[in-house]
C-alpha cells in the first residue's frame, strides 16, 4: 500500500473523530469507510468493494491495507482535510454514534447501521422486520432497526 492511501485512510477517520486509539484498534474503520463511500468520498481515490460477511459489509482489500496501520501514519497526518471528505464526514457523523435510547455501545451501532444500509441498498430486501438477515434478527431489536432506518434515511444516503 502506498503511504498517500495509508495517509488518506487515516485522514478519513480523524475526520469522522475516530481518536487515535480507535484507529489503531481497527473496529470502526470499516463501518466508516463504507460510510463515507456511500456519501460519496473515496479514500485515496480508491473504492473499496464491500461484500457481505457474517456481520455486515466487510472490504477485504481495505481490510488488508488498514492492517498496516501503526501510530506513525497518525502522527503524518499534517494537511487539512479535502472538503469533499468534510462533507462526507459531516453527512455520516450522526449515523456513527448511538442514540440513547438503543442501549448500543458505538461500534455495535455502527455494525447494525451498515448492515441495514449494505442490505436495503445492495441485497434490495424489504424494509420488513418479518424478513430480516439472520444477523440483524439474532443481534437486534425490530426497534433497534428501525432508530438505523430512520438515522440512514435523514441522514441524506437513503
Amino acid at each position: 500500500m502506498t503511504t498517500a492511501t495509508q495517509n488518506s485512510q487515516v485522514q478519513s477517520l480523524v475526520a469522522c473523530g475516530f481518536s487515535a486509539r480507535e484507529i489503531l484498534e481497527g473496529r470502526v474503520a470499516q463501518p466508516a469507510i463504507y460510510l463515507l463511500q456511500r456519501a460519496g468520498y473515496n479514500p485515496g481515490h480508491m473504492c473499496y468493494r464491500f461484500t457481505w460477511e457474517v456481520g455486515g459489509p466487510w472490504s477485504e482489500h481495505f481490510a488488508s491495507e488498514h492492517a498496516h496501520t501503526d501510530a506513525w501514519d497518525l502522527t503524518g497526518i499534517h494537511d487539512e482535510p479535502p472538503e469533499e471528505l468534510l462533507t462526507a464526514a459531516e453527512m455520516i457523523n450522526p449515523l456513527l454514534n448511538p442514540p440513547a435510547r438503543s442501549l448500543l455501545d458505538r461500534y455495535t451501532w455502527q455494525q447494525l447501521v451498515v448492515a441495514v444500509d449494505f442490505l436495503i441498498t445492495y441485497r434490495q430486501l424489504p424494509d420488513d422486520h418479518d424478513q430480516r438477515n439472520p444477523f440483524i434478527s439474532k443481534n437486534f431489536s425490530a426497534e433497534q432497526v428501525e432508530m438505523a432506518w430512520l438515522a440512514l434515511k435523514n441522514s441524506r444516503l437513503r
